[in-house]
């Protein structure tokens, strides 16, 4: 579970997802299966739904002249990948899995070893500094190093470790390159 918490930090803000109809992929009656394109590391993938529309139902990247339109459209805000697979009717779990194993580059990551005790990102570090505590799962403490000169935006988070103990994030803050 704390994977799924950290894997959601994670996720939420390095993937663009935007419905598209692809016209090379017509269908033989001349409507478009909607599909979710996933922008991530310059790469681009696409999940194809069951949501079919003519091409005058679909105009800039939202579906229009219908009268379920906007039950199907999305806002341009963070959501989970299960919030997108129940809207587009899809397995919530498989949707995950493609991000996490395709395009997420989890596999890769450098700091999945430790990502269950503690994920560092020392590019984020500035001279303003805000700690904090937090329950992400379950009732699971986890400390945050955050840089108030970034306001709670991109790049605001220099450090998640789990637990609460002086001792034990000091000796994670430690690991930190010193620059």
């Amino acid at each position: 579970m704390v994977e799924n918490a950290i894997f959601t930090l994670k996720t939420q803000i390095m993937a663009t997802l935007t419905l598209v109809i692809v016209p090379a992929k017509r269908l033989s009656d001349g409507t478009h299966k909607i599909r979710i394109r996933v922008a991530h590391n310059s790469e681009t993938r696409f999940i194809t739904t069951d949501i079919v529309v003519r091409e005058n139902e679909f105009k800039n990247g939202k579906i229009v002249h219908r009268p379920d339109k906007d039950f199907l459209n999305t806002d341009n805000h963070a959501v989970s990948c299960q919030s997108v697979a129940e809207h587009y009717c899809m397995d919530g779990k498989q949707l995950q899995s493609q991000y996490k194993d395709h395009l997420s580059d989890f596999q890769n990551w450098d700091q999945r070893a430790h990502a269950q005790e503690y994920i560092l990102y020392p590019k984020n570090m500035g001279y303003r500094l805000c700690i904090d505590e937090t329950a992400l799962s379950k009732g699971d403490l986890y400390t945050i190093l955050i840089n108030r000169d970034k306001r709670g935006r991109k790049g605001s988070i220099i450090a998640v470790i789990q637990g609460t103990k002086a001792d034990d994030i000091i000796a994670v803050l430690t690991k930190m390159p010193q620059e």
